[in-house]
């Protein structure tokens, strides 16, 4: 007997209800699979090609061609697979190039642990293969999405390549953990570019760049109230402080805030909010130094800190992941359990790839335990609002941060001097942010100069050329001021106490920095 119209209507419901119970059983059980391949043994892949897909990667690496892949006795059939990678890691199909392996474009779709794409780093720009890895565990603990990744011993026709980082691919598997719904747009990122050029999308209306011209007019507003108006319209602005203030803390400097690169953005179709996701997070812990007063050279970024409410969500949200992400765990104790993992599956363990890569890695967990410190240190540094007594005089004897360009070492002596050295070619500051009224002020210290060259010793305010005399050749201590004017509109300067030579050094005196408001 045919249903009734209410009962079609009863049925299709049903169905459809079932349908998404049985969608998000299967969903768990992939997310599962993935979660125990990561977390297990290092496998070994060995990829097969016909001799015409390997020729057509040689002339046209970035086209998927039809392979095979096989892990221990099981193979995958009908696997896309072409080259990827930028223009430090990619290297041609004959040498030792980045895979994107994709499990749905041809065959039977038959996924790999879960997961219906991934990828094989060659890691050419972290020699110790672990940064990846490591990065992606913090973010993820700070609520960020990043890929997960584990490592491979990979072979092309028989000819060993050796080890590789193998991550996850950008799908609604890497976004179902942060984002109640997945199935929004992901936009991908242009080599070293912006967000107003270079984007396209990976997931949704290929023309549809909408939100993103909505975010750049935010961005764009010249009023810092409205700024952040418009920027809460579009922007999810908790996340992008979480996302800012781990590029700073970690020493992301080849991602989105501070070189235009590796990043992806998704657009949460329930929240209708833009969220920057890092990628690409194999140079981070390259030195220890922290300047937590760093300026971002991207387009978000700079509105984003331009705003009075995007610089304290910023403090407050890097302070909050230094206790609840750097110190929650014992990162460099993972780094060493991650170092044992990789080095046992080496198939020549006795090798000098092996014993570099040791090292590598070694001096990887010294530098976390030492930079996880360093931001410790820089937080307690950060200064308390300036208190201007009687005479218009506020001292300046906390808060300062080093930020180092060049061949420099910066180090306090005590609680009485801050110190930079120049060993070659350098420019080196101790710098503070101030929050200030409108007005005329006189930034003074007082220095000892020793053997410096070049433009010399002097104070500025950050993005102001050197004014007036700078010191060079070497002074017994000594005053030194800079003038400056604070517009309407303007509400935090960064002051910045610099040498710029290629020798010599300076003594800062802590005691006689200090800020004096002009009548």
């Amino acid at each position: 007997m045919p249903l009734s119209p209410p009962g079609r209507r009863w049925f299709a419901a049903l169905t459809i209800g079932v349908l998404s119970i049985v969608s998000r059983a299967d969903d768990r059980a992939e997310r599962a699979a993935q979660d125990e391949f990561f977390a297990g043994p290092i496998v070994t892949i060995a990829l097969a090609l016909p001799p015409d897909a390997l020729e057509s990667l040689r002339s046209d690496p970035r086209t998927y061609v039809e392979g095979a892949m096989k892990v221990g006795d099981r193979t995958w059939k009908g696997v896309a697979l072409k080259l990827k990678g930028a223009s430090g890691s990619f290297q041609p199909v004959d040498e030792k190039p980045c895979f994107t392996l994709s499990f749905g474009k041809y065959g039977n779709g038959e996924r790999f642990h879960g997961l219906k794409k991934l990828h094989l780093n060659n890691a050419n720009e972290d020699p110790s293969f672990l940064r990846q890895q490591l990065c992606g565990a913090m973010v993820r603990a700070a609520g960020i999405p990043a890929l997960r990744c584990t490592h491979a011993n990979v072979s092309l026709d028989g000819r060993e390549l050796g080890l590789y980082v193998l991550t996850e691919s950008y799908t609604e598997d890497l976004l179902a953990p942060f984002f109640a719904d997945p199935s929004g747009d992901l936009f991908e990122s242009g080599f070293c570019m912006d967000i107003d050029q270079g984007l396209t999308k990976d997931v949704g209306d290929k023309k549809d760049f909408r939100a993103i011209e909505q975010l750049l007019e935010a961005c764009r507003e010249d009023d810092a109230e409205e700024r952040w108006r418009k920027l809460g319209a579009i922007l999810d602005v908790d996340r992008f402080a979480t996302f800012f203030s781990l590029e700073v803390l970690l020493g992301i400097g080849d991602g989105y805030d501070f070189f235009h690169n590796n990043y992806r953005i998704y657009h949460d179709p329930l929240t209708k909010l833009l969220s920057f996701i890092p990628h690409g997070m194999d140079q981070p812990f390259n030195e220890v130094e922290v300047d937590l007063a760093r300026s971002p050279e991207s387009i978000v970024g700079t509105a984003f800190l331009a705003c009075p409410e995007g610089r304290a969500l910023y403090r407050k949200r890097a302070a909050e992941l230094h206790s609840k992400v750097l110190t929650s765990r014992d990162w460099p104790a993972e780094v060493g359990a991650a170092s044992a993992k990789v080095l046992a599956a080496l198939p020549r363990r006795g090798s000098g790839f092996a014993k570099e890569m040791r090292e590598q890695q070694q001096a990887l967990k010294e530098t976390v335990a030492q930079r996880i410190a360093a931001v410790g240190d820089a937080l307690a540094d950060v200064s308390e609002p300036l208190h201007f007594d009687a005479a218009g005089v506020a001292r300046l004897t906390s808060g300062w941060a080093m930020k180092r360009e060049g061949d420099a070492r910066l180090d306090r002596l005590g609680d009485k001097h801050l110190r930079i050295v120049a060993d070659g070619e350098c420019q080196a500051s101790w710098r503070r942010a101030v929050t200030l009224e409108p007005g005329r002020y006189r930034f003074e210290a007082k220095v000892k100069v020793t053997g410096v060259a070049g433009t010399g010793v002097g104070l500025r305010i950050s993005g102001a050329e050197p004014q007036g005399e700078w010191l060079i050749g070497s002074h017994a201590l000594r005053a030194i001021s800079y003038d400056f004017v604070v517009a309407e509109g303007v509400d935090e300067v960064t002051l910045v106490a610099e040498l710029r030579s290629n020798r010599g050094e300076v003594l800062l005196l802590v005691d006689g920095m200090r800020l004096t408001r002009q009548r």
